[in-house]
């Protein structure tokens, strides 16, 4: 698949800025923006190139003729959320109109065009994990950070998610938090896990 990037093309001289935790990007799997106290000194411009970069990466993964939901959700997974400016970008690859991105986006609770929180918290919800209390453990989540699914806390601190299958079944349930896969979950260590995360935010 040819990869569509829209970087413009000379140099940009902007300020450097220390952005606040809740406009630091952060790019799930291998390319990502992480941020560190004291570290976080990325401009808006170099955030927005990452960002644009990611998708194309995201995208070039998948294969020739993926519809525009596959693209889209190939997007969210890689960057926790669907940036406006990437829109462009997905039309292109899709070879559909703006505004039916936009549409899609809009009126899906799986897509969101803010940035998904800090930390992102996983539920397995697959067959094996359901089995063994995963529904138990996504209302406990739910109640602690007064979420539902696809939501972020209002300090953009962690958004919880359903997930599919981590692989992992002989240990389930499972909850994945950022990149790490918690296994033989209980409600009384997720809560303290999310409390944890209150702690050190």
């Amino acid at each position: 698949m040819r990869c569509l990037f829209f970087l413009s093309c000379g140099r940009v001289h902007t300020p450097r800025l220390t952005l606040p935790r809740h406009e630091v990007y952060f790019i799930s799997e291998s390319l990502r923006l992480v941020y560190q106290p004291g570290a976080a000194h990325v401009t808006r411009d170099e955030a927005r190139n990452a960002e644009h970069e990611a998708a194309g990466v995201a995208l070039a993964r998948l294969r020739d003729g993926a519809g525009l939901r596959e693209l889209t959700c190939a997007v969210q997974q890689a960057l926790g959320y669907i940036p406006p400016h990437v829109v462009p970008l997905l039309a292109a690859t899709a070879k559909v109109e703006r505004p039916e991105v936009f549409e899609l986006i809009a009126t899906n609770p799986a897509f969101s065009f803010t940035p998904a929180g800090r930390h992102r918290i996983a539920i397995c919800l697959g067959r094996n994990c359901t089995a063994r209390g995963a529904g138990a453990l996504a209302g406990a989540a739910r109640r602690a950070l007064s979420l539902d699914f696809f939501q972020t806390t209002p300090d953009r601190l962690m958004r919880l998610e359903p997930f599919y299958c981590f692989g992992k079944c002989a240990q389930g349930p499972n909850v994945r938090i950022d990149s790490s896969i918690h296994g033989s979950m209980t409600e009384s260590r997720l809560l303290n896990l999310l409390d944890d995360l209150r702690k050190t935010a």
